[in-house]
């Protein structure tokens, strides 16, 4: 692994969770929780809105919160390091900001379920899933 490597400047050394923070919790969500939960829905727009609202109602998406909250600091030390991570990389903030890129996906993907089952479904699901949504937004 990079962040052990010998030649691993001395500003760089023990600062791993600085730098990619929760991202193993954040794949560890994907693999254990959201990807089997998400095969069992079977393509079913109704089972994903309403699989997405559970993750955020039971607070399984906070991993992205934690991680959000640590991007100015990985993005500070990655700067400073910027010479360093060009040549291992080509570009890590692209690779960082991802888990950041993707909870405004899951709004996206629940309004596009919404118009397309809005006349079929129970309101009051609307309503739940709709301030679940709010609170993973804020």
């Amino acid at each position: 692994p990079v962040m052990y490597q010998p030649n691993l400047p001395q500003s760089l050394r023990f600062q791993k969770n600085n730098i990619f923070a929760n991202i193993e919790a954040i794949h560890a969500m994907h693999r254990d929780v959201l990807l089997p939960r998400l095969e069992l829905c079977n393509g079913c727009p109704g089972h994903i809105a309403d699989l997405v609202t559970e993750l955020i109602e039971n607070d399984d998406l906070y991993c992205y919160v934690l991680y959000a909250m640590n991007k100015h600091r990985s993005e500070r030390i990655c700067d400073a390091n910027a010479e360093f991570f060009q040549t291992i990389f080509q570009d890590l903030s692209k690779f960082l900001v991802e888990p950041i890129q993707r909870l405004p996906r899951y709004k996206l993907l629940l309004i596009e379920i919404y118009k397309g089952t809005l006349r079929a479904a129970d309101t009051s699901s609307i309503q739940r899933e709709a301030a679940a949504l709010c609170k993973a937004e804020s």
